[in-house]
């Protein structure tokens, strides 16, 4: 009993101490122009709180295209427990913000994986750890259902080939555990 109680205030207080990740400002466009776009990422980004903040760098997500013919970067400037921290992604690709700071790794190695939607999200990145086999994007697999009536998203977080990355499926969509063998 003393042991169980031990380990619960552990994980409360782990969970207490869990940083947060706050969207402050966004910015989109080249070096001679750009534009704010703070509020089409607070629309568009995939948000799990305390976790990530992520959103797929495109004019159309982004409100239009700022600088026509250039290169264009986003800008996301987010706070975690009072300190900023600044990503910065090139047009096409997927901007990635961690609440915690990773060191990418050649080899794969799983972050973490969600399944919800919004703000509505379980971890279960132990339970896809464990997945012996491949496996579909549902409740029986995922649950219990974090946001009923909606449609939800399995989020897996990882590294590999020295890059922190980010596998998004939809529901009844399968995950293949081999995945990141096929990019």
């Amino acid at each position: 009993m003393k042991k169980a109680f031990l380990f619960l205030a552990a994980l409360t207080a782990c969970i207490a101490g869990a940083a947060e990740l706050e969207l402050v400002k966004a910015f989109y466009g080249s070096k001679d122009r750009t534009a704010d776009v703070t509020e089409a990422v607070r629309k568009n980004a995939i948000v799990i709180p305390g976790v990530l903040l992520a959103m797929p760098v495109d004019n159309n997500l982004l409100g239009g295209d700022p600088a026509p013919r250039a290169y264009k970067q986003l800008i996301v400037i987010c706070r975690e427990s009072g300190k900023e921290k600044k990503a910065v992604t090139g047009e096409k690709q997927t901007c990635i913000v961690l609440a915690e700071d990773f060191r990418p790794t050649e080899a794969f190695r799983m972050i973490g994986a969600y399944y919800g939607f919004a703000d509505q999200w379980n971890n279960v990145t132990e339970k896809l750890r464990t997945a012996p086999v491949d496996v579909q994007v549902d409740n029986f697999n995922f649950g219990p259902d974090p946001a009923p009536s909606k449609p939800k998203s399995l989020i897996v977080i990882y590294c590999w080939k020295n890059k922190v990355r980010l596998l998004r499926l939809a529901e009844r969509e399968i995950f293949f555990r081999d995945f990141y063998r096929k990019k």
